[in-house]
């Protein structure tokens, strides 16, 4: 069965590559820069839209330029999974996402600037930032330093509602993502009784949303009860259920 698990198609990436080659014409950009990072939810939205990579640990940009195939800027520690899972076959380890006080013998470290190069001629004036609100402060001053002659402009108003249309693949994995989420809720509630911790509940959702294909979750399981149930936010710890508490779930 989970052979079967829907699945975007690899050429449905070029097609999403083409409608930024049109917004980077449109906006008359020399070229877009897209930021993703593991944050829950939205961290890793870019880059799993463009490259199907579902970020961990090390932030990764996005270098979209006129003409030209999408560059995947990644840290030394994710190049080998962005090679296996990802669909941007152009990848280069970015020197800026690299830790100060470690060796990568094996890796060749790009500076930002030189990845830019390689990509784009002349002048560049307009820069497209894509995930800003997300973005570090020593990333996007990074992007200032190496560009400080470029006007930086914010293009998620136009890539997040390019995001929104989804194609049939997209709702073929809504769909089972939906499921998922109704299996897990089954089993959470299906485990519910006084004497077990809220973590117990967590893990039978997260062991059943698992054991059928899921890859994670989009937050952490919410799973609160008692006191804890009082905030609109809060993880599961290990408070042990008590007769007739307030559980959500």
């Amino acid at each position: 069965m989970l052979n079967a698990l829907p699945k975007i198609p690899v050429g449905e990436y070029k097609e999403r590559w083409d409608k930024v080659q049109k917004v980077l014409e449109d906006q008359k950009l020399d070229m877009l820069l897209v930021y993703a990072d593991d944050r829950f939810t939205y961290g890793a939205a870019y880059a799993r839209y463009y490259g199907n990579l579902p970020v961990a640990f090390e932030p990764v940009l996005l270098l979209f330029a006129p003409g030209k195939d999408p560059v995947l800027l990644v840290g030394p520690e994710t190049l080998g999974y962005a090679q296996e899972v990802g669909t941007i076959p152009q990848i280069r380890v970015l020197k800026e996402f690299a830790a100060e006080n470690e060796d990568y013998p094996f890796i060749a470290l790009t500076p930002l600037k030189d990845a830019v190069a390689e990509c784009v001629q002349g002048d560049i004036r307009r820069i497209g930032i894509g995930g800003k609100s997300i973005m570090s402060a020593e990333i996007y001053e990074t992007i200032m330093q190496v560009f400080p002659q470029a006007q930086l402009l914010k293009m998620d108003q136009i890539l997040e509602p390019m995001r929104g249309v989804k194609s049939p693949a997209e709702l073929e994995v809504i769909k089972y993502a939906y499921h998922l989420a109704n299996l897990g809720m089954e089993a959470a509630v299906n485990a519910v009784r006084p004497g077990v911790t809220e973590r117990e509940i967590a893990a039978e959702a997260e062991y059943v949303m698992r054991k059928n294909g899921s890859e994670g979750t989009g937050i952490d399981s919410i799973i609160v009860s008692g006191p804890n149930s009082r905030h609109i936010l809060g993880r599961a710890t290990t408070r042990v259920l008590q007769e007739n508490d307030f559980l959500s779930i």
